[in-house]
């Protein structure tokens, strides 16, 4: 029964993410929405919030042995294509504290839960091991979050009875969601989703620390 927790799943591919999940068999799902979902209200930026998650998790008969798949998926653009002239420094303060600060915030402190061995995850190496996982979504032009997904990726250096992380940037390509909009040759959330689904049960552990697309395909970074 593998357990994921989806940060900023109240719209756009958070909760596209947390739809198609459920409808998995055996899978359990922490959120910020709930059949086999537990609604979690969380800010990332607000350390009180992220302690009540990494309580949630403690509780919850599903997770307490154990959070097996961390997607840090809340992020924000503020100012929205903005050239570095245009930005306002407001818009770029908002951007490093959730896109940068927050995930880096949650991802610490779910990280002793995600090292703790459970009896099930969603993808398993050719020994059965149980492979756990974080991701945390970036793009080819995210300076701001390659900063912040190098900083986490000691995170898979981590070892615990064995097991490692796995820890990789995600590219979600560019999906038509209310974030960024529309136009010609983005992919649907639908799509996006499925995409990034089949990578995380893909997994395998000793994978790279990667730039990698819905696709499964790895980007340069």
């Amino acid at each position: 029964m593998p357990t994921y927790l989806v940060s900023g799943a109240n719209r756009g591919l958070g909760y596209e993410m947390v739809k198609q999940l459920s409808a998995l068999p055996r899978t359990y799902i922490l959120a910020e929405i709930g059949r086999r979902i537990k609604v979690v209200p969380l800010e990332v930026t607000d350390p009180e919030s992220v302690k009540n998650v990494v309580d949630e998790v403690e509780k919850w008969e599903h997770t307490k042995g154990g959070l097996d798949v961390l997607l840090n998926n809340a992020g924000v653009f503020a100012g929205g294509w903005a050239t570095a002239l245009e930005a306002t420094p407001a818009d770029i303060q908002s951007n490093l504290n959730i896109n940068l600060y927050g995930t880096i915030s949650l991802t610490l402190a779910l990280l002793p839960s995600l090292l703790r061995p459970s009896a099930a995850t969603p993808a398993e190496d050719d020994g059965g091991s149980p492979v756990k996982q974080i991701y945390t979504y970036s793009s080819g032009m995210g300076s701001i979050t390659s900063t912040q997904n190098n900083a986490l990726a000691g995170a898979r250096r981590i070892p615990k009875d064995g097991k490692d992380v796995v820890v990789k940037a995600l590219h979600p390509g560019w999906a038509t969601t209310g974030m960024t909009g529309a136009g010609e040759g983005y992919v649907s959330p639908e799509d996006s989703v499925k995409g990034m689904i089949e990578v995380i049960l893909s997994a395998k552990r000793g994978d790279p620390t990667v730039l990698v697309s819905y696709k499964n395909e790895v980007l340069p970074w």
